[in-house]
C-alpha cells in the first residue's frame, strides 16, 4: 500500500549534540522492571543515536515483555535516516526512514509514505526545534501521531541519584507523556501511564565521551 501525506524528518535543533551515553532505570507502578539505553556519538560529520530498551512486567497471567532496538542518524541538523525493531509483547513491527535531503521515505510494516512535514521521533533524546503542535513519528511502530508539546517551566526531579533541576514539558494530543529536559536539551526524564501502569524512565547512569 502508498499513501502521500505530509511527512518530513528535518529537524534543526537548537545547538550541536552532546557526545554522551545514558542509561534510564524503567520503573513501573514504582518497581524496577528494566533500562532504556540512550548513546550519542559524532562519526564522520554525523550525529549517530542508539536506542536499546528492555522492559519485563510480571503480570497475573505472565509476564509482558518488550525490547527496542533504534539508530538514528543526524547531519547538519537533519534526520537522515531511521532504523527500528520493536517487539511489543510477542507482535514484532520494523521501521525504516530515509532521507535524500528532499524527501523523507517511511517504511513501517510492510507499508511506505512519502511526502514532507515536521516529525519528532518518540525516543524523545532531544528536544524540537520548538514546542507547539507537531506530528509525532512512533518509533514502534512507525504511525504518524498528531501531538502538542507544552512548556510547563523550571522542575526538581531525581537525576543520577539526586535532586536537580530540570525544564518540564507536557506531551498531548496522541499521546500523554511528561518529559523533563536538562540545560542542553537532552532528556533526563519521562513518565506516563500505558494500560494503566504507571511508567517512569529515570536517568542513573551517564558517561561524557
Amino acid at each position: 500500500m502508498r499513501a502521500i501525506i505530509p511527512l518530513t524528518a528535518v529537524l534543526t535543533w537548537a545547538g550541536p549534540a552532546v557526545a554522551d551515553d545514558r542509561t534510564f532505570q524503567v520503573l513501573v507502578d514504582g518497581k524496577v522492571a528494566g533500562h532504556y539505553q540512550v548513546r550519542v556519538a559524532e562519526r564522520d560529520g554525523a550525529t549517530e543515536c542508539t536506542v536499546s530498551a528492555q522492559v519485563e512486567v510480571k503480570t497475573i497471567i505472565g509476564k509482558y515483555r518488550y525490547v527496542l532496538d533504534s539508530q538514528e542518524v543526524w547531519k547538519d541538523g537533519k534526520l537522515m535516516g531511521l532504523r527500528s525493531a520493536c517487539n511489543d509483547d510477542g507482535t514484532k513491527h520494523d521501521v525504516a526512514l530515509t532521507n535524500d535531503g528532499t524527501t523523507a521515505t517511511l517504511k513501517a510494516d510492510g507499508k511506505t509514505i512519502k511526502g514532507g512535514g515536521a516529525v519528532w521521533p518518540t525516543t524523545y533524546w532531544r528536544l524540537p526545534p520548538a514546542a507547539g503542535a507537531l506530528t509525532l513519528l512512533d518509533s514502534d511502530t512507525g504511525k504518524l501521531i498528531p501531538a502538542k508539546l507544552e512548556k510547563v517551566g523550571a522542575d526538581t526531579v531525581r537525576v543520577l541519584g539526586k535532586e536537580q533541576e530540570a525544564t518540564k514539558y507536557r506531551l498531548t494530543g496522541g499521546v500523554d507523556v511528561t518529559l523533563w529536559f536538562d540545560a542542553g536539551g537532552r532528556m533526563v526524564r519521562q513518565s506516563f501511564v500505558e494500560s494503566g501502569h504507571r511508567t517512569i524512565l529515570e536517568l542513573t547512569e551517564q558517561s561524557e565521551k
